[in-house]
């Protein structure tokens, strides 16, 4: 990656504009796809027997060498965190191929997941593979937002390790997903799961290591952001700034995002909508409550509404097509759905309204599977 030559440096000292192409603080998003030589092992429960899960080292904490993109890589775990509570594990980094999730998340001397298979084929057969002794490695799709070059000649000392220049070290970066693959990151160079066109940016931390001679070498090292502000100032008051900046916008989304999902799953219910809210539920559990709340509601008006069709002898093409005793449309005829969420997402499906709309009715029509939703504990 080029630097800024010493004109540019005069113009950025000068505060003259420079434009974007001067300075290299773009980079390819296959260029965020990292394999430290790690596989994919069963996580083993207490009693030391293999299950449905999985464990991963995505990152050891030492040096990547020569990465196609960065050179020399390390990834600094101080600066290190994960994209969510939970992220998601699929194959090849493709989105399409969901394997699990993770259950457990830690950052110490190295990056370690768990998490658990899903139960679609494709990750059954990745399972079973494992099991067999297939070498699945692993990969790590871990985007930065600041980054700090080393000029060739020079060092740094990163997670107790030097890193010899040229190359590159990770000061800010975020794990937003881990993937099983057959050749960990090599193959991802040229993956189709990222275009060349999407492109990731961060922030430049151009201070590094400065080599005193071909025996002797200086090691710059910040003890803490105390130091490191004490130090560089501007870039702190910078990098501060713009970690502060995301934050507000990442909370920002993710608590519409929330409400948009407790919405749709609440339906026209706007106390229920607000109490779910406030004591901070999932939509999954506010999807349970509200059809617990239409349960007790609707009971009474489930039985007159039957006993008026018997009396009429009314048949209703919607009731007869979504009732217990009918088959989940689409499915082969006297094929019954298998769960309430089941009957739910068909009936949104065919008449094409929301999830909300689909449990008032399908708790008129499917009236066992929905007792057996409110009687179901959601983890």
């Amino acid at each position: 990656m080029p630097y800024p030559n010493e004109q540019e440096k005069q113009s950025m000292a000068e505060g003259l504009p420079i434009t974007e192409q001067d300075i290299p603080n773009t980079a390819p998003l296959k260029a965020c796809v990292f394999n430290d030589s790690t596989g994919v092992t069963f996580a083993k429960d207490d009693s030391g027997q293999e299950n449905n899960k999985f464990r991963i080292i995505g990152y050891s904490g030492g040096i990547i060498k020569g990465h196609w993109y960065w050179g020399n890589l390390a990834i600094d775990l101080q600066g290190v965190k994960f994209y969510k509570k939970r992220i998601a594990v699929l194959e090849s980094h493709f989105i399409s191929s969901r394997l699990g999730f993770t259950t457990k998340q830690e950052i110490s001397d190295n990056v370690t997941v768990e998490g658990e298979f899903l139960e679609n084929d494709n990750a059954q057969a990745m399972k079973n593979d494992i099991k067999k002794g297939f070498p699945m490695e692993a990969s790590m799709f871990c985007p930065p937002s600041v980054i700090e070059q080393v000029k060739e000649g020079t060092n740094v000392k990163v997670n107790g390790k030097i890193l010899k220049g040229p190359g590159t070290v990770f000061r800010k970066s975020v794990i937003k997903e881990v993937s099983m693959c057959v050749f960990g990151a090599d193959s991802n160079t040229k993956s189709s799961a990222f275009a060349d066109s999407q492109k990731v940016k961060f922030n430049l931390f151009q201070e590094t290591t400065i080599m005193a001679g071909e025996e002797t070498q200086t090691v710059i090292e910040i003890e803490s952001a105390e130091s490191f502000a004490a130090q560089y100032p501007d870039l702190h008051a910078e990098i501060f700034a713009a970690g502060k900046s995301e934050g507000v916008a990442e909370g920002q989304k993710t608590e519409r995002d929330l409400f948009a999902s407790l919405k749709e799953a609440c339906g026209d219910d706007h106390e229920l909508l607000s109490q779910c809210f406030s004591e901070g539920k999932t939509a999954a559990e506010a999807m349970q409550l509200y059809a617990d709340k239409l349960g007790k509601e609707n009971t009474q008006l489930t039985a007159t509404v039957t006993e008026l069709q018997k009396k009429r002898k009314l048949v209703d093409p919607v009731v007869t097509e979504f009732s217990d005793e009918a088959g989940e449309p689409g499915a082969e005829e006297g094929e019954k759905p298998a769960t309430f969420m089941a009957a739910v997402d068909a009936y949104a499906a065919k008449h094409k309204c929301s999830k909300a709309d689909a449990v008032k009715a399908c708790a008129e029509l499917y009236p066992k599977l929905h007792e057996k939703l409110r009687n179901t504990k959601v983890d």
